[in-house]
This record gives C-alpha cells, sequence and structure tokens, in this order.
C-alpha cells in the first residue's frame, strides 16, 4: 500500500471532522510508520518489515472494499492500526529473539480427557509465565499453565486457564473461534518454507484449523481452512459454566495431541530425538468487549509472526 493509498485511508473525505491540525498529525504518522519500517532492523526486524510491506492489511483492506473511511470511528481505528504498525516496526531492534526450549518424551501415551492427571504429564515441558502480546513482562505466574512433550506419535500440548468468566460461543469447523475465550498453537516445522499450523481449540470444544503459508512479501498469511489435521485429539475439562454470565467460574483446561504425520515435512518420517520444530502458543481471553491475546513467550505482532516462533528440540 503506497503512502498516498494510506494517506487517503486516514485523510478520506466524508463526514469525519477533521481539523487542519489533525490533517498535519496523520501526516506526521503516516510518515513515522513508514520511517520506523525502513530502519526496522533486530529480532524481529522481519516481522516490522511485513507489518509495513502490506500495513493492516486485512482491516483496512475490509474499509477499502467499502469506501474510504468518512467517519470519526473509522477515522480513530485507521489511526490507531497505523500507529500499531509504527510501534511495532520501532520495536524490533530490541525484541528479545526467543532461547530454545526442549521439550521431553512423554514416559506413556497420556489419555486426551483435559484432566492432565497422567503421570507422563509430571515430567512435560511447562511454562507458567503469560505475557500479553508486545509485551516483555509477565502478567502473572498463575493465570496459564503452558505443557508440551511428544513420543512417537503426537505432540502433545495441554493449557491450564485461570478464568472467571468462560465465553465460549459454539461455533462451526473454521469460524472464527479465535474470537472468543479459546486456546491457539502455532505449529511449525520447517522455518525455510514458511508452512505452518494454526489450530484454534476453545472450552466448549469448537476448533479451528488451518494450514498457513507465509512469505516475505505480505503481512497476512494464504491460510487454507479446507485442510484439516486428520486424527487429532481434543480433551477438555470445565471448572465453572459456559457463556453464563452471572456466576463466577475457575476456569478451564483444554488438552491436545497432534499426529506427527499431519505436520508439514513429516509425512513418512518419524519423530527423533534431536529433531527441531519452531512453536507459539496463545491464550485468547473474551472478557465483556474486551479480548485479549496472550503467548506463553515475549510475542511481536500477533501469532504468524513466524520469526518470533520459539524454536525448540524434540529430546530424550
Amino acid at each position: 500500500m503506497k503512502f498516498a493509498t494510506l494517506l487517503l485511508i486516514l485523510l478520506g473525505a466524508g463526514c469525519a471532522t477533521i481539523t487542519d491540525d489533525q490533517i498535519k498529525s496523520d501526516r506526521a504518522l503516516v510518515k513515522a510508520m513508514y520511517r520506523a519500517a525502513a530502519d526496522a532492523k533486530g529480532t524481529p526486524g522481519e516481522e516490522a518489515s511485513n507489518l509495513a510491506n502490506d500495513p493492516a492489511r486485512i482491516e483496512y483492506g475490509q474499509m477499502l472494499r467499502r469506501e474510504i473511511p468518512a467517519t470519526d470511528e473509522e477515522m480513530r481505528i485507521a489511526r490507531l492500526m497505523t500507529e500499531d504498525t509504527r510501534s511495532a516496526s520501532a520495536r524490533g531492534p530490541d525484541w528479545p529473539r526467543p532461547a530454545e526450549i526442549r521439550l521431553p518424551r512423554a514416559s506413556s501415551p497420556p489419555e486426551i480427557d483435559g484432566k492432565l492427571n497422567d503421570r507422563a504429564w509430571h515430567d512435560a515441558y511447562m511454562a507458567k509465565d503469560t505475557y500479553p502480546f508486545n509485551k516483555q513482562e509477565a502478567v502473572g505466574h498463575d493465570f496459564t499453565d503452558w505443557d508440551i512433550m511428544w513420543d512417537d506419535t503426537y505432540i502433545y500440548f495441554a493449557f491450564t486457564c485461570s478464568d472467571t468468566d468462560l465465553v465460549a460461543p459454539v461455533y462451526e469447523r473454521d469460524e472464527a473461534v479465535f474470537s472468543d475465550d479459546a486456546v491457539e498453537m502455532f505449529i511449525l516445522p520447517e522455518f525455510e518454507t514458511g508452512l505452518y499450523w494454526e489450530i484454534v481449540v476453545s472450552p466448549n470444544g469448537s476448533i479451528y484449523d488451518a494450514l498457513n503459508t507465509k512469505t516475505w512479501d505480505q503481512w497476512g498469511t494464504e491460510a487454507d481452512t479446507s485442510a484439516t489435521v486428520d486424527g487429532m485429539l481434543v480433551g477438555r475439562h470445565i471448572g465453572g459454566t459456559i457463556n453464563q454470565r452471572d456466576d463466577t467460574d475457575q476456569g478451564y483446561t483444554v488438552e491436545v495431541a497432534v499426529p506427527f504425520d499431519q505436520l508439514p515435512g513429516y509425512a513418512g518420517r518419524k519423530p527423533a530425538a534431536g529433531q527441531r520444530l519452531h512453536l507459539m502458543l496463545v491464550r485468547l481471553d473474551r472478557d465483556g468487549d474486551k479480548h485479549t491475546p496472550y503467548a506463553f513467550e515475549p510475542l511481536l505482532s500477533w501469532g504468524h509472526n513466524i520469526w518470533n516462533h520459539v524454536p525448540v528440540i524434540l529430546a530424550e
């Protein structure tokens, strides 16, 4: 998207109330965004460059398909998204590269029921910190537990989420499960291909799974929602009542087993100690009108920032 086009989005004619000072401010914001993108370096400067290469592609695209934004609310959103792009680009140099983690082999296959009372989970890799997107400070130690392990057939994930109000409408497969309370897994076996699964599971069992391809010249991804993770096992345990606003819930647990033979590069190939993958785990929290995404490691931008995915090694 060129400078002039983005400026039209910010300054489009219509019923918006725009002063001369606001025009100058909007113009300066757009220039600052492009300047930050041009200077983006460090880790993960790659995603910062993508953000600016096609700024706020999804949100702006929805507006452009109708008409140039003209209302005060549309202008507010355009300014907010442009500032987010500028900020993400500017943060790149100081953003930490995630350290490699080692995933233990499961001592025995767990029962996928959402209860996590199998002995094998005691030996799994566990993370207890939870990071809002674009933040390097965790929100607390007891908000989410993230567990991962593997065996010859599956890579296993478990999410234990504290939540006083469970919000999870029932969705059909591959609908907007990620709009409410849910957990999300990004699994990228081979970084060079940019081919990875995005899997979202809600407390009520609704599932979104898509095979994504990400390249240098796009902010978003090419998502194939017709693809399905065949043989995936999902278990849930609910502490409370879903979609009942007048009570206090405790939270929920989601347990997922993803077959290795469904991962890109693993057709006809067995997992083995020493192999490497890239992962990002996300929790999505709906609280009234507020929707907040969190990650198990500091995450710049969003879960499709593959340059921020955590390198993992399969260990014994």
